[in-house]
């Protein structure tokens, strides 16, 4: 198996926990002992992503996954319902606000046939700023 280089996304599978996590590097130009990695994203895995690892923890907002439907998590979580940059049987994706004025996407994919949440991503959607310049302004 050959490793990614640093200019691309790193899996962090932690099943134990049924979540992945998504890595960036975050200064590739430096020696590989001196990378940086941020938070891309965090995906959490239902019973039906996963049976034998998925999320057993408390779901953002008490959402419920196992009746969890596209429309039920954009009108539970975007800012208005007509925040939904895509909605579908299969996928439904938004932006919402998190913290320093920053943005998130939430991602959803459905199964098909029973229509129930698989996984649930939060990801960046803003850009990279070091840790440096967020404590500055605090």
């Amino acid at each position: 198996m050959q490793i990614p280089g640093p200019q691309e996304p790193r899996l962090v599978r932690l099943s134990d926990q049924g979540l992945d996590l998504m890595l960036q590097c975050l200064n590739p130009e430096r020696p590989s002992e001196q990378y940086l990695w941020g938070l891309q994203a965090l995906i959490f895995h239902t019973a039906l992503s996963d049976p034998l690892h998925y999320w057993k923890g408390a779901w953002p907002a008490n959402l419920q996954p196992e009746a969890a439907t596209a429309a039920s998590i954009v009108s539970l979580y975007a800012e208005d319902d007509d925040d939904a940059v895509l909605m579908h049987d299969a996928i439904v994706c938004f932006e919402v606000p998190s913290f320093e004025g920053r943005r998130m996407v939430v991602q959803c994919l459905f199964d098909l046939g029973s229509k129930t949440l698989l996984t649930l991503s939060l990801i960046r959607g803003s850009e990279w700023k070091p840790m440096s310049e967020i404590l500055s302004h605090q």
